[in-house]
């Protein structure tokens, strides 16, 4: 699923997990894997209409009674935390994760990129996040992101663009829409307006939905920043 976040990979992968637990009721590490998929799957355009998945947070618990220190449970829990705005939580949560050294080193870098979208981020949050760019092909991309969007919230154009060449991946509504921030507030017009076009074509609702969709993943004054860029006049 995380090598396109498309509705397609979501579902073929909630099948497999699913099937496995036919097999296998009681096994962690799939209720943990299966919680963070559905969470995950939450942030993505094709789930827009969806409630938040409150079966994520079933499956966590039973991953947690099999195995209270799975990783992917206490991602996705803290996660969870972000989409219900409970900032505070989130940075005491994440807290947890950059003072546990025997914690995987992706997930660690993930709870930073969390901090930085609750605004939470500290410098040595986002120092750790910054070491782990040259990890696998995809991760890159995802951690740019935070750091294009605190870039665009400062008015530093050129170092949000810089970021932008690392994180836009094509296709992906949520690098369209956050292109099309860092050209707008760069006065960019054409290069903004082939982007909003772009992303209407590809989400032909985004003005209904859009602002839920991304507080639910971002920090009102994120969303608030990419949106008005979605609604700027050309």
């Amino acid at each position: 699923y995380e090598n396109d976040y498309s509705e397609k990979s979501f579902k073929a992968a909630e099948l497999a997990l699913q099937k496995f637990l036919k097999t296998s009721p009681a096994n962690p590490e799939a209720h943990a894997l299966l919680g963070l998929l559905l969470v995950f799957a939450h942030c993505e355009y094709f789930r827009r209409t969806e409630l938040f998945p409150a079966s994520a947070l079933e499956h966590f618990a039973v991953a947690q009674a099999g195995d209270p220190n799975n990783p992917y449970v206490r991602y996705g829990r803290l996660l969870a935390l972000l989409m219900q705005h409970n900032y505070d939580a989130v940075a005491k949560t994440a807290a947890d994760f950059l003072s546990d050294p025997a914690f995987p080193p992706g997930i660690t870098a993930a709870a930073c990129m969390c901090l930085m979208y609750a605004k939470k981020a500290t410098p040595r949050s986002r120092r750790i996040l910054a070491a782990h760019m040259g990890q696998n092909p995809e991760y890159p991309r995802l951690f740019h992101t935070p750091f294009a969007l605190e870039h665009l919230a400062a008015g530093r154009h050129a170092a949000a663009r810089r970021e932008m060449d690392q994180a836009f991946k094509p296709g992906n509504w949520f690098s369209l829409l956050l292109l099309l921030a860092v050209e707008h507030s760069a006065g960019r017009r054409a290069e903004a307006a082939a982007a909003r076009a772009e992303l209407r074509r590809l989400c032909p609702d985004f003005g209904r939905c859009g602002r839920e969709l991304l507080g639910r993943s971002l920090h009102p004054d994120f969303a608030g920043l990419l949106m008005a860029a979605w609604t700027a006049r050309v």
